[in-house]
C-alpha cells in the first residue's frame, strides 16, 4: 500500500511539472515570436491604416514570393544567437535571402545566404566579420530577395523595417 501511494504522488508531481513547463514554454514562445514579419504571395498592398512597422508587430507585404522573418530580433550579445525566425515556406518556388543592414551605418548586420523552400532558420548569429556591436537598439532594413534556384539571380526583392535588440530585451 505504501508503494502504490508513493507512485501516485510521484506521478502527480511529474504531471504538474510537465504542465508547468508546457505553460512556461507557451508563454515564452508567444512573447518572443509576437513580432514576426509575414508576407503572403500576391499581397503587396499596405493595410488600410498604413503599412505597419516592425514595432507594431506583424509586417506584411510581399510580391510573388511568401516568407516570414522576425521584425524585432533579440540577441543577448553581439556574439550570441538571436531569434531571427527566417522561413522560406515549401510552397515557394524561389530560394530566399535576407540581408539586414543598419540604417545608420549602412553596414550589413545579418545575412542568411540562400534559404531553400521548406527551410527555416530559427536562431542564428549576426554576420559581423569579427566586429562587435555595443548593446543597444538598432533600426535596420531587411533586404529580402527571391533568387532563381538555377543560377541564384535575384528575381524579385523588397525591403522591410527591422529592429535589432542587442543585450536589451524588446519592450
Amino acid at each position: 500500500m505504501g508503494l502504490h501511494s508513493n507512485t501516485k504522488r510521484i506521478t502527480s508531481i511529474f504531471c504538474y511539472a510537465i504542465l508547468g513547463i508546457t505553460m512556461l514554454t507557451l508563454t515564452l514562445r508567444l512573447t518572443a515570436f509576437r513580432d514576426i514579419a509575414v508576407t503572403e504571395a500576391g499581397d503587396s498592398r499596405p493595410s488600410p491604416s498604413g503599412a505597419p512597422s516592425a514595432g507594431d508587430g506583424e509586417i506584411s507585404g510581399g510580391n510573388d514570393f511568401p516568407y516570414t522573418f522576425n521584425g524585432r530580433i533579440y540577441f543577448p550579445s553581439s556574439t550570441e544567437s538571436g531569434n531571427v525566425l527566417v522561413e522560406n515556406p515549401e510552397s515557394n518556388t524561389y530560394l530566399l535571402s535576407v540581408d539586414i543592414v543598419d540604417n545608420e551605418t549602412n553596414r550589413s548586420l545579418y545575412y542568411t545566404g540562400a534559404v531553400e523552400p521548406g527551410e527555416t532558420i530559427d536562431y542564428d548569429r549576426l554576420s559581423l566579420d569579427g566586429r562587435k556591436l555595443e548593446d543597444g537598439v538598432y533600426e535596420a532594413t531587411a533586404n529580402v530577395a527571391a533568387l532563381s534556384p538555377n543560377d541564384f539571380v535575384t528575381v524579385q526583392s523588397e525591403q522591410m523595417p527591422v529592429t535589432i535588440y542587442i543585450g536589451e530585451r524588446p519592450r
